[in-house]
């Protein structure tokens, strides 16, 4: 049987002031428990509290995200935040210093690189201040893509603007040793998804090489 990396239920996607929703997610965290002993799985993707449209609370976000990481802290998992082009937690920069105010040793990042550069951000910037906030990170997420005329088209990972062999060397400097997932947004999805596993394959063996 193939492993199971992470699980996402979609949890803490709304703005700290929506407090029932957000209760309820951390009444509902033991059913993603048990379905992760379940299924043998150590790793929750989690939204960063950081709703679309709306100012970002970070502290109070840190604050739910901080009693979160404690009930999986009890049910022995980890909990890894995303960065969403679509949210206020964009960059690097703003979920590391989320990290670091959460403080908690089973919370880290959810990072994607092409997120940050979508919502127009540098995601090299960004993996440098997850690194010197010394925020884990638990995941990283992959695809590419360009801006074109104020567009946004995706590419096969290495032929876009991320910089995927400049990223993969700075993970490996930083011992990453967690699941990198591939985001497949081409089409036929079979095709796109073996044709951007490949490319990924090739740049990790590049990376490899040159560590």
């Amino acid at each position: 049987d193939l492993p199971i990396e992470a699980v996402d239920p979609g949890l803490f996607e709304v703005t700290p002031h929506r407090r029932a929703v957000w209760m309820n997610d951390l009444a509902a965290f033991e059913e993603t428990a048990a379905f992760c002993r379940r299924v043998g799985c150590g790793l929750v993707l989690v939204g960063a509290l950081a709703e679309p449209g709306m100012d970002y609370e970070m502290e109070a976000a840190a604050s739910v995200l901080r009693k979160a990481g404690a009930g999986a802290a009890k049910a022995g998992l980890r909990l890894a935040v995303r960065n969403t082009v679509e949210g206020a937690c964009a960059s690097g920069e703003t979920l590391a210093a989320l990290l670091e105010a959460v403080a908690h040793v089973h919370v880290g990042a959810a990072w994607s690189p092409a997120d940050a550069l979508e919502a127009g951000h540098d995601p090299h910037l960004g993996l440098q201040a997850l690194r010197g906030q010394a925020a884990p990170v638990f995941l990283v997420s992959v695809r590419d893509g360009v801006r074109e005329e104020g567009a946004w088209r995706d590419c096969t990972p290495g032929e876009g603007a991320v910089g995927w062999a400049a990223h993969l060397a700075e993970l490996n400097a930083m011992a990453f040793d967690g699941p990198l997932v591939l985001d497949v947004r081409g089409a036929p999805r079979p095709k796109a998804g073996l044709r951007e596993a490949t490319a990924l394959i090739h740049l990790l063996r590049s990376a490899r090489r040159a560590s």
